[in-house]
């Protein structure tokens, strides 16, 4: 049986992605021959496509200054590799993608599109609508992305767009280690606290500066609880400056890049992600289910789906900072028993429905339709 050669085209290789990973070698090998090209970023050792031949790196350093570079590049890629789908996740790929094709055989252009409000100005809805023609099926993260796209898209038709949510494999977050043993890799004297935690790029679209402004607000009522905040960004030294002028510091741990996550999971007691309006479906969001924390997360149409009357933890709006302040507190002040009921209730959503099992059989799926 002849294997269906797919490509995968993302802007730039940003480092090993597990999340990714599974598009990749979760589908069948006896069916698929797929491999992931990056147009900007170079190899750095980490990249687990890399041991099996399925990374292509173009080397690109700036997309913008080498538009006409890139083209050829990717053209050579294609020429070489024929896939019969291209699979482009985000916006500037799929142009690359769309205009790097043309003139060659005919592949099936698949948009891989991540977060809502993707299509703000008025040129990027033209481009939008001149490629919609050699777009096959624009993939949605989630329904309400599904919906934006169609809304905001110009050219597109409703049969086009599919909602496949995110999917992760969850094995790694179950880690059977005394939270003592977990909290000790954060800090010291953290035994006796409750521990809050958020995972993410610190990014103005992840919405720390609320978060932290809420905290105060938390931490007046109750100095019991302390803040974990996981990542780095270009926003970490207004985070800590933000932190400092309300003098919060011994409430607020920044832990910078950490690569056991699944252990800092482990270490809280609930999870917050207060997410600005744009965000699909976060992984980060689906980790602390996983790991079977009870969550407070935006009230955005991704995240809404996930919840689905689902108790599991509280929803709000991640413009009110009074609210976002309460529910850390509401949170705080339930039972073991009551924290662990809604944690189970998140990890069973999780498993069920968002595991990437489930998403890669409906990307084979779609796959097959595309081939017929």
């Amino acid at each position: 049986m002849n294997k269906t050669k797919v490509l995968h085209l993302s802007k730039e290789y940003t480092g090993n992605q597990l999340f990714r990973n599974s598009f990749i070698l979760g589908l069948d090998p006896e069916r698929y021959d797929v491999k992931t090209c990056y147009i900007s970023g170079k190899p750095d050792g980490r990249n687990v496509l890399d041991q099996h031949g399925k990374s292509i790196y173009l080397g690109i350093d700036d997309l913008r200054k080498s538009k006409l570079r890139a083209l050829l590049s990717l053209r050579k890629v294609l020429r070489k590799e024929r896939p019969e789908i291209l699979h482009c996740h985000r916006h500037r790929a799929a142009v690359c993608g769309v205009l790097a094709s043309l003139f060659l055989r005919d592949a099936k252009i698949v948009l891989h599109v991540h977060g809502t409000n993707r299509t703000r100005t008025l040129g990027r809805k033209i481009k939008i609508w001149l490629l919609s023609k050699k777009i096959s099926r624009i993939i949605c993260v989630s329904e309400g992305v599904r919906d934006d796209v169609i809304r905001r898209y110009w050219g597109i038709s409703e049969k086009q767009v599919v909602a496949i949510p995110n999917g992760l494999d969850y094995e790694r977050f179950i880690i059977n280690r005394p939270k003592g043993e977990a909290r000790k890799t954060i800090s010291d004297g953290l035994e006796d606290k409750f521990l809050i935690g958020v995972v993410g790029r610190l990014v103005q679209k992840k919405n720390h500066m609320r978060l932290i402004e809420a905290f105060q607000k938390v931490i007046n009522v109750n100095p019991g609880i302390y803040l974990i905040i996981v990542g780095e960004g270009p926003l970490k030294n207004s985070l800590m400056e933000k932190v400092n002028s309300l003098k919060i510091g011994k409430n607020v741990i920044f832990t910078g890049f950490r690569s056991d996550v699944p252990l800092i999971l482990n270490a809280l007691d609930a999870f917050v992600l207060p997410s600005l309006p744009g965000e699909g479906l976060p992984l980060a969001l689906l980790e602390a289910m996983g790991s079977g924390l009870p969550v407070i997360a935006s009230k955005i149409p991704g995240i809404i789906e996930i919840f689905n009357e689902t108790n599991m933890g509280y929803l709000i709006d991640p413009l009110n900072i009074q609210e976002m302040a309460e529910k850390i507190l509401d949170i705080s002040k339930l039972s073991g028993p009551e924290l662990r009921e809604m944690g189970l209730n998140a990890q069973k959503r999780a498993f069920s429905d968002y595991n990437s099992e489930l998403m890669v059989k409906k990307i084979s799926s779609l796959y097959e339709t595309l081939t017929r």
